[in-house]
């Protein structure tokens, strides 16, 4: 079976640099959440004239210059970044 694995890039631009580490999180959290949601809202959308998506995944990305992409996962950035994956038939 052939598939298309999209990927979205996604950023909070809220989070401000000097917040606390609590507020920090529930933003990061909220971040996600809104990640998760549209993915979600990939995943029901049932038409002939749009894609299928059947699985996702949001991981926190963080900038690596030393990379050929310049973009490198990391679980640990805190920035309120994310990389979607949506793999579609």
């Amino acid at each position: 079976m052939d598939v298309a694995v999209k990927i979205m890039l996604f950023q909070n631009t809220t989070l401000a640099a000097s917040a606390t580490n609590n507020a920090a999180e529930v933003k990061l959290q909220l971040a996600r959440k809104l990640v998760l949601q549209e993915a979600a809202l990939c995943c029901s959308m049932a038409h002939p004239n749009v894609v299928a998506t059947y699985n996702y995944d949001a991981l926190v990305a963080s900038a690596m210059h030393d990379t050929p992409s310049g973009l490198c996962i990391t679980d640990k950035s805190g920035k309120g970044v994310f990389k979607l994956y949506l793999i579609q038939v």
